[in-house]
C-alpha cells in the first residue's frame, strides 16, 4: 500500500513538473454566440476581461492594418520606456518567423487557463501557445491557424503584443508563489498600453505598478535602465530619508541626455531618486563618454558623479571613484577581501539579503592571516581632506592598519594603527567603533584608501558601517 501510494505521489509530481515547465502559457480569444442571428463575435479575453474587472475600455480602429496597430503599441511603450520598446519590436518583427501554424490541431488549454470573467453565452478558446524552444528548429509561439483566421485585425495585432509582454515576464520576473499570475498580468498591461490609460500614470504610480504589481526585474525611469536591488526590494531607501538608490543595469550600452549633457557608459553604477522618483544624483561606473553644447565628446577613464536638479538638468559633474560623502552607495554591497599575496578585490551585491541585516553595512573577510582591501578615490591635489570610518570587527581580527597612500609614489599620507579595538560581545560582533582622521594631499590625484587586517585565526570578518571622505574647510586638527 505504501508502495502505491508513493508511486502515485511521484506520478503527480511529474505530470504537475511537466505541465510547469513544458506546456507554456496561452493567448486566448473569447467567442460569443448571438442567439438571434446566429453569428460569432470574437475578442480578445485581455479585452474582455479588463472592461470588466478593471473599467479599462479599448477602442478599435476598423481603418488600420496590423503594422499600423503595432506601431501605435510600440510608439506608447517608447514614452514609458525606450528600451522595453526596442526589445517589444525586435521581438514582433520575429513573431512570424518563430510561429508555426497548426492546421489539424487545437491547443489544450494552458495550465494558466482560469479566466473568472467569462460573459454568458462565451467560451474562452486559446489561440496561441508560447514555450520557449528547447530543441533545434522549435518554435515559440504554436497558432491555431483556424481560430486565427477569424479573428479581425486589431485582434491578431493585440494577440501578438500579448505574446510579447508574456516573453517579457517569464524571462524578467521569477515569482515562485506569484499572488496574480504571469498571465493575468499579462492581460491587464497588454489592455493597460491599448487603451493608453498607462499614460496617465504618475511617476511614482507607474514605477510601482511596475516593479511591485507587475514584478518586472528592470525599468526604465529617466531614460535610466535600472534593475532590482536585491530579491526583496527594487529600491534601497536610504534611512532617515525619502530617497531611494536603484542599480543601473551594466553590460549594456546606456545612452542618456540630461537636458542637454549626454552620457555614454556601459558598466552600471547607482541612481539615487526622491520619494516621487524624480533623478537626484548618478554615480556612473567608468569609463563614461560626456558631451553638451560646451565641448564634443570627453571620455573619462574614472567615476562620474553627477547631481541634477528636478528638470534634470545637470548641476554638478565630479570625476570620482567613490563619492565618499555619501555612504549609501555600499549598502547591500559585499566586498570579499582577498589574502595578502592576491592583488584582487570584487565588489557584489548581495542577491537576498544584507550581511548585517538592518545595519545595512558591507562586510570584509579574509581567509587567510592577513588581508588588504584598498579602494581607489581621485582627490584634489594640495588639499587637506578628512576621512572617518565608523566599524566592527569580530574577535579574530587582532589588529587593523588603516592607510590612506599616494598611488603614484606609494607614499603613505597616514597611517593608523588600531589594536584591540574590537571587544566581542557575547561571541557576537564586537561593539561599534568610529576612527577619524585628517590629511593633505600631494602632487597626484589619484589615491587609494586601504584596510589592513590581520589575525590569528584564518577566518575573520570586519564590519564597515559608514565611510566619509570630505575636504576640511575649518583646517582645525
Amino acid at each position: 500500500m505504501y508502495k502505491l501510494i508513493l508511486a502515485m505521489i511521484l506520478f503527480l509530481f511529474s505530470e504537475l513538473t511537466y505541465s510547469q515547465i513544458d506546456v507554456g502559457n496561452g493567448g486566448n480569444v473569447v467567442e460569443c454566440k448571438s442567439a438571434q442571428r446566429g453569428s460569432v463575435n470574437i475578442s480578445l479575453l485581455d479585452f474582455v476581461e479588463s472592461r470588466v474587472r478593471y473599467s479599462l475600455n479599448v477602442e478599435s480602429n476598423s481603418e488600420l492594418s496590423i503594422n499600423q496597430y503595432l506601431q501605435s503599441f510600440i510608439q506608447t511603450i517608447e514614452k514609458v520606456s525606450h528600451s522595453k520598446a526596442k526589445i517589444y519590436q525586435k521581438w514582433l518583427d520575429q513573431f512570424l518567423n518563430e510561429a508555426q501554424w497548426l492546421e489539424n490541431s487545437q491547443i489544450n488549454p494552458s495550465n494558466d487557463a482560469i479566466y473568472p470573467f467569462v460573459p454568458n453565452q462565451c467560451r474562452v478558446v486559446q489561440v496561441v501557445l508560447q514555450k520557449k524552444p528547447y530543441f533545434p528548429n522549435e518554435a515559440r509561439y504554436y497558432i491555431d491557424h483556424q481560430v486565427w483566421k477569424k479573428l479581425d485585425i486589431m485582434t491578431r495585432a493585440a494577440l501578438m503584443t500579448h505574446e510579447v509582454i508574456l516573453r517579457d515576464l517569464m524571462e524578467s520576473t521569477n515569482d515562485i508563489a506569484p499572488v496574480v499570475s504571469v498571465s493575468t498580468k499579462t492581460r491587464y498591461l497588454n489592455s493597460l498600453i491599448w487603451s493608453g490609460k498607462i499614460l496617465a500614470f504618475e511617476k511614482a504610480k507607474l514605477v510601482s505598478l511596475l516593479t511591485e504589481m507587475i514584478g518586472f526585474h528592470e525599468i526604465e525611469i529617466s531614460g535610466i535602465q535600472v534593475q532590482r536591488f536585491n530579491s526583496q526590494h527594487f529600491f534601497n531607501q536610504i534611512k532617515n530619508d525619502q530617497q531611494f538608490e536603484a542599480i543601473i543595469k551594466k553590460d549594456t550600452l546606456q545612452s542618456i541626455d540630461l537636458a542637454g549633457d549626454q552620457f555614454e557608459f556601459a558598466n552600471g553604477g547607482i541612481a539615487k531618486f526622491d520619494q516621487n522618483y524624480n533623478l537626484k544624483s548618478l554615480l556612473i561606473y567608468g569609463p563614461v563618454r560626456h558631451r553638451n553644447k560646451q565641448h564634443d565628446w570627453v571620455s573619462s577613464p574614472v567615476h562620474q558623479f553627477v547631481e541634477v536638479n528636478t528638470d534634470n538638468q545637470v548641476l554638478k559633474i565630479s570625476d570620482q571613484n567613490l563619492p565618499f560623502n555619501d555612504f549609501s552607495i555600499f549598502q547591500g554591497k559585499q566586498i570579499d577581501f582577498w589574502s595578502f599575496d592576491k592583488d584582487k578585490t570584487e565588489v557584489n551585491y548581495l542577491n537576498d539579503k544584507y550581511v548585517c541585516g538592518a545595519d545595512n553595512c558591507i562586510s570584509i573577510e579574509s581567509e587567510s592571516e592577513r588581508g588588504v582591501l584598498k579602494i581607489d578615490v581621485t582627490l584634489k591635489p594640495h588639499t587637506r581632506y578628512k576621512i572617518s570610518i565608523g566599524i566592527r570587527g569580530t574577535k579574530t581580527v587582532d589588529t587593523l592598519y588603516f592607510k590612506v597612500i599616494d598611488s603614484l609614489t606609494a607614499e603613505k599620507i597616514i597611517k593608523n594603527k588600531y589594536k584591540n579595538g574590537f571587544p566581542n560581545i557575547d561571541g557576537g560582533f564586537g561593539v561599534f567603533r568610529n576612527y577619524s582622521d585628517h590629511f593633505v594631499t600631494t602632487e597626484g590625484s589619484h589615491y587609494a584608501i586601504v584596510f589592513d587586517v590581520r589575525g590569528g585565526m584564518k577566518k575573520k570578518m570586519l564590519l564597515v558601517h559608514s565611510i566619509k571622505l570630505e575636504e576640511d574647510q575649518d583646517g582645525s586638527f
